[in-house]
């Protein structure tokens, strides 16, 4: 960066001319500067205030100059990552040459799509499980200059949760059935309406009824779940059980 100098007069308003100005840097942290005024930039990136000094005939003007990196470089670049699980990002600045790293930088992360998932103060990204290619979406940000990573998000695997539960003949029992981080393909969300089947052995159950848990259940066979967990609670009266050996070997 080229600086200039100019000398006032005390109205503010008038140069002084033919004077010769002796130029120096205050914080060597900050970089270095050439007898004409032409100050290279160093490698410790920070805002340095009145660093720049310009003398002449015991008279000093300064200014204040923002060592930033060039260009920062998140990695990795490009991850894919299953829904819910977690990627730790690192940030590099750059200089001009893309090769000499600016130190001494603190970055703030953020992610520009919300539905990608979100990430730490320190670059720990949690993904969502709304699937999909996320262009740019984790950013680094320092001095006014930014760089940003894309992050592609498959689908968590769903699962589906019966408990184990007492039946027996004539007697109603309730079966929790817990279910979670069922895709579908909500605009906007990634999550919609669901079909699963939960089956009974009939020789065993009779199902009497359904109840409604945290989700819109409403048929045994085609149950639909509109969000990412639910719980559906069946009535059953317990059918003839049927009578085989036991474990042990001994008569029923």
């Amino acid at each position: 960066q080229q600086f200039t100098a100019t000398g006032l007069a005390a109205d503010g308003t008038t140069a002084v001319t033919n004077l010769t100005f002796t130029w120096t840097v205050v914080d060597a942290n900050a970089g270095s500067i050439s007898a004409t005024g032409l100050f290279t930039a160093g490698t410790r990136g920070a805002l340095y205030s009145n660093v720049i000094r310009a003398s002449a005939q015991g008279v000093n003007g300064f200014a204040s100059i923002t060592v930033a990196p060039a260009s920062i470089q998140v990695a990795p670049s490009s991850p894919t990552l299953v829904g819910y699980t977690t990627q730790q990002f690192t940030v590099t600045g750059l200089a001009t040459d893309l090769t000499t790293t600016v130190t001494n930088l603190t970055y703030t992360w953020s992610v520009t799509d919300s539905n990608a998932g979100s990430v730490s103060a320190s670059g720990l990204l949690t993904a969502s499980n709304r699937p999909g290619t996320y262009s740019n979406v984790v950013k680094a940000s320092t001095l006014g200059v930014d760089g940003s990573a894309s992050v592609t998000i498959t689908a968590a695997p769903s699962t589906v949760k019966v408990d184990t539960v007492q039946v027996a003949p004539g007697s109603p029992s309730t079966v929790p059935v817990t279910v979670k981080d069922l895709q579908g393909g909500g605009a906007g969300t990634g999550l919609g309406a669901y079909d699963f089947t939960v089956a009974f052995n009939p020789a065993i159950v009779n199902v009497t009824k359904i109840y409604s848990g945290d989700s819109p259940f409403s048929t045994i066979a085609a149950a639909r779940v509109d969000n990412t967990a639910g719980i559906a609670t069946f009535q059953m009266d317990g059918g003839t059980l049927r009578r085989g050996p036991r474990p042990d070997g001994a008569a029923p």
